[in-house]
């Protein structure tokens, strides 16, 4: 039997202290011991309550450290507790967390939104933009014709202002011309008057070309008044 005992001390090391006792003791109705278990049962104690080191004379350091069986129980009840107001503070931070993710989901849903009003507003402009941009080049292209017809109603102006001078100074003169043709005229006259005075046997003759000269004057009247009012609607039309 002690032998059989021998054989199982190798592997009290890995007993627990309440195993070493039932090991060391077994039953107390039988009476039975063993030693080795005991040995090291004890050792363990020694080694737990830190006195290993003590000799026989030397004080006892006083109780053991650790709390007490009722400490632990009542710290248990403590502990119990609190797990307990955890548990409730946990379900009421799981309802403000859930809250939270509620207003996360709801907050994405307002940007999302968000984010897609301002891709259809940016489109917009963009659209916006490039129709703006087509204006202005049809507006610059407008002024350009506006401009260049401006600059050819002004070489236009330019011209009839040269040929109103022309004008102008072939009426001054046709007038000198009519003027000096006049005073001939009158000239002619008065020597035709003056010749009839003194030749009556040419009177009808003379009378003859008095007369086709008062005609020929008044063609060059009647031309001379058609011409100019030919010239003004000529430059009338111009300036229109």
């Amino acid at each position: 039997m002690a032998e059989g005992r021998a054989d199982t001390a190798p592997s009290l090391d890995t007993l627990s202290l309440c195993q070493l006792l039932e090991l060391a003791i077994g039953s107390p109705e039988h009476g039975t011991v063993h030693f080795a278990a005991m040995r090291r049962l004890l050792e363990a104690l020694l080694v737990h309550l830190n006195v290993q080191y003590l000799t026989a004379q030397d004080p006892w350091p006083g109780l053991p450290s650790g709390p007490s069986l009722a400490d632990m129980v009542t710290g248990m009840e403590q502990m119990k507790k609190e797990i307990q107001n955890y548990q409730k503070k946990a379900r009421g931070h799981q309802d403000v967390i859930g809250g939270i993710k509620a207003e996360n989901t709801r907050m994405s849903e307002v940007i999302k939104n968000i984010q897609e009003a301002q891709a259809t507003a940016a489109a917009q402009h963009l659209q916006e933009t490039e129709s703006l941009k087509i204006s202005q080049r049809r507006l610059i292209e407008d002024m350009k014709k506006i401009q260049n017809s401006r600059d050819e109603d002004m070489l236009a102006v330019q011209d009839l202002r040269e040929e109103i001078d022309k004008i102008k100074m072939a009426l001054a003169f046709l007038e000198e011309e009519i003027k000096k043709i006049k005073e001939a005229l009158a000239l002619v006259s008065c020597w035709v008057v003056s010749s009839l005075g003194s030749h009556g046997e040419l009177q009808h003759g003379s009378t003859s070309r008095m007369k086709k000269l008062e005609e020929d004057i008044k063609k060059l009247r009647t031309d001379t008044a058609k011409w100019k009012e030919e010239i003004n609607k000529e430059i009338s039309h111009k300036i229109e």
